[in-house]
């Protein structure tokens, strides 16, 4: 998925905000109503029926099982009373200048206390449950809330103003106004639905809930949405592990992919990937691997911490010396054993994920070099909207090929030894920078002198040319170096959605942070035993196709809802307008 693709879903977030403390609320509602009504009737009308609101709300929220938060529904109702006075203001303004009688200060009243309604039910059916009838009694509680503060009204000189039929009105004009949200949110629901089998609301209440709350309820439910949607696929697993007595850390290359988002599915792999094998000292570089190779579920990500654990029993390798290629694809590339391993990128020209068939083949190019195989990492290390996947039909192309096959024939006969090997971290950086729990990993291996040196940020790629001021700092203690990023989607939980390391400022904390961790991995170079194990496992992947289709029809609903709301908004406040005119 192109970046500027997952910033356009990732604009959809730029609206989410904590609603404030209840009690922020309930005291702006208090200021509002009290200037209202200049006092009492400004607390009856509008203050009451927010507090009974939200006494209500809350019981009928329990008995229905649906998670909804005091301090929500008051700040919604604060919404709601704002609106009520904007529209009730507007009609008494247009009544009083003489281009409506003063009846239509009645009717006025009416929409006021009603249109509000219809934001309600939207709001409440879209975020806080899609059951139409849950949410039309969680909506109800405001409507009920406001007829009872209209009969308290005997009580004030504000009664006289209200005729007897008043009551009726505003029951037919809350029922249009629940009529019209109901079908506004339920022509919302149908297209994404209709393509994917689940419905737009559902997608989009299950997103907010983890993008805010993250609940275990929340994430398996829309883990099982994924699953529903995906196909079974192969993923190629390497497992580099490294020993000094007892397992010391793994170096884990797989062509499953660290997303969709947050915490679901694959998305914080090297963190869970690293509990589950048990290895603090665990290293996972981004391999070739699109949104299409994302697990859809935690489970699926057990089956490749299963093939990625060292047994201890793995064939023992000898390693080369490093080399490095230039050119419009740049290669670092290492032998252990037979096999020869590669780090590329492009920068500083923009990177985008690599298709795994890109791999495969290449794969068998350098097979027939005479190795046992190649394990391929993509850097992902430099960040651009305009970038795209690359396949191997793609322009890019020919030019990786070139520098892979001219790597693999330059080391095809290089003297493998023995390595030392040291892991450093550097974990004090944050999601504020674009980094992930995992936080840095240098991984160092000195064959005969020469230091190589593997520097993973657990981000999803980096700013242009952060890359390039890291290696000129790494390579004063390093022969050669590469710094990568894990492509793990859990640092797109931000608002835009996007949050490339660096993005967001503190370039020299993660220069910093990147040569801290260098110096540690160099601190604790010592001989040790590299053993390497290839698997493939099966596991449900999103599919073919289908983050395509998630980002197309998400685009396409924002789009036309925007419209839809807008055209049934008017429809409702027009159709208000023409019963108040033949009444």
């Amino acid at each position: 998925m192109k970046e500027k693709e997952m910033k356009k879903l990732g604009m959809q977030t730029k609206f989410v905000f904590a609603a404030p403390k209840w009690w922020i609320s309930a005291l702006l509602i208090t200021v509002f109503s009290a200037l209202f009504g200049f006092g009492i009737t400004g607390l009856v009308l509008l203050a009451l029926p927010a507090y009974l609101s939200g006494i209500f709300t809350q019981s009928i929220a329990k008995l229905i099982k649906v998670r909804y938060w005091l301090k929500t529904e008051l700040f919604l109702s604060l919404f709601c009373t704002i609106l009520t006075e904007l529209i009730f203001a507007l009609f008494f303004l247009v009544s009083m200048s003489g281009l409506m009688g003063f009846g239509w200060t009645l009717y006025g009243l009416l929409m006021a206390f009603t249109l509000p309604v219809w934001l309600r039910h939207v709001y409440i059916s879209s975020i806080i449950t899609n059951d139409q009838r849950k949410a039309l009694m969680l909506s109800l509680s405001y409507p009920i809330s406001t007829l009872i503060s209209f009969s308290m009204l005997r009580f004030t000189e504000f009664n006289t103003l209200l005729p007897s039929e008043f009551f009726i009105l505003y029951l037919v004009f809350l029922f249009i106004s629940l009529l019209f949200a109901y079908a506004l949110t339920t022509t919302m629901d149908r297209p994404l639905r209709r393509v994917l089998g689940v419905g737009g609301l559902e997608f989009t209440r299950l997103t907010l809930d983890h993008y805010k709350e993250r609940t275990e309820e929340g994430r398996k439910r829309m883990e099982e949405l994924f699953s529903s949607l995906g196909e079974y696929a192969y993923v190629d697993i390497f497992s580099i592990s490294f020993w000094k007595e007892k397992l010391y850390g793994v170096m884990g290359v797989h062509t499953a992919h660290m997303g969709p988002f947050g915490e679901l599915g694959g998305s914080d792999m090297p963190r869970k990937l690293s509990k589950i094998i048990e290895c603090e000292n665990f290293v996972s570089p981004h391999g070739a691997s699109t949104h299409e190779m994302n697990p859809v579920s935690f489970e699926e990500v057990e089956k490749i911490a299963d093939a990625l654990k060292p047994e201890g029993n793995e064939k023992k390798v000898k390693v080369s010396k490093s080399v490095k290629i230039e050119g419009k694809v740049k290669v670092m590339a290492q032998r252990f054993g037979d096999w020869l391993l590669v780090t590329e990128t492009s920068s500083p020209h923009g990177t985008e994920d690599i298709d795994p068939s890109v791999a495969r083949i290449l794969d068998e190019k350098i097979r027939s070099m005479g190795y046992e195989g190649l394990i391929f990492i993509d850097a992902h290390n430099c960040s651009s909207e305009h970038a795209d996947e690359t396949f191997v039909f793609s322009k890019k192309y020919p030019d990786m090929e070139s520098a892979v096959l001219k790597a693999g024939k330059m080391l095809i006969n290089e003297k493998l030894g023995d390595a030392k090997l040291g892991i450093g971290t550097a974990s004090n950086l944050g999601i504020g920078f674009g980094i992930g729990p995992m936080g840095i990993k240098s991984l160092v291996i000195d064959v005969e002198g020469q230091k190589t040196a593997y520097i993973v940020i657990d981000g999803n790629n980096m700013v242009r040319g952060l890359r390039e001021n890291i290696i000129a700092e790494a390579e004063k203690y390093a022969n050669n170096a590469e710094v990568m990023t894990t492509d793990n989607h859990y640092v797109n939980r931000v608002y835009g959605g996007t949050n490339p390391v660096g993005a967001k400022g503190g370039r020299e904390k993660i220069i910093e942070g990147c040569v801290r961790s260098l110096k540690s991995a160099l601190g604790n170079l010592e001989k040790t035993d590299v053993r390497i194990k290839r698997e493939k496992r099966e596991i449900r992947t999103f599919g073919h196709g289908t983050p395509v289709k998630m980002v197309t029809v998400s685009e396409s609903v924002s789009a036309m809802g925007k419209s839809l709301a807008f055209l049934d908004l008017l429809s409702l406040v027009l159709l208000d307008i023409l019963l108040a005119m033949l009444i």
